[in-house]
C-alpha cells in the first residue's frame, strides 16, 4: 500500500468517525431541546393555571366582601335580627362563591396542591 493510500484510508476514517460523533450529537441537541420544551411547556401550562386560580380566589374574595356589605345593610339599615341564606339578594352571591369555590378546587387539583382558604 503507497503512503498516499495510507493517508486517504486515515482520512476517510477521519471523516466517518467525525460524521458519526456530528450525528450524535445532533440526536442529543434534538432530545434535550424537546426536554427542555416539555419543561418550558409544563411551566407556562402551570401558570396559566395559577393565574386562572388566582382570578377565581379574587372573584371568590370579592364575594365574600359583597355578603358582608349585604349582611351589614340588612342588620344596620334594615334592623333585621337575622338574614337567611335563602334571602333572594344572598343567595345569588352564597351560589356565586360556591362556584368559585369549584373553580378553585379544579385547579388545585390540577396543579397537584391543596390550599387553605
Amino acid at each position: 500500500m503507497e503512503f498516499g493510500d495510507k493517508i486517504k484510508k486515515y482520512f476517510d476514517k477521519g471523516v466517518e468517525v467525525s460524521k458519526n460523533a456530528f450525528d450524535k450529537g445532533v440526536e442529543a441537541s434534538k432530545s434535550a431541546l424537546n426536554k427542555a420544551s416539555n419543561v418550558v411547556q409544563d411551566f407556562s401550562d402551570k401558570s396559566v393555571v395559577r393565574i386562572e386560580r388566582r382570578q377565581f380566589e379574587t372573584k371568590r374574595d370579592e364575594q365574600f366582601a359583597e355578603l358582608g356589605k349585604r349582611v351589614a345593610a340588612k342588620i344596620i339599615n334594615e334592623q333585621e335580627q337575622a338574614v337567611r341564606a335563602d334571602d333572594s339578594e344572598i343567595v345569588g352571591i352564597i351560589e356565586e362563591i360556591k362556584r368559585c369555590e369549584g373553580e378553585i378546587a379544579k385547579r388545585e387539583e390540577a396543579l397537584g396542591t391543596k390550599q387553605e382558604s
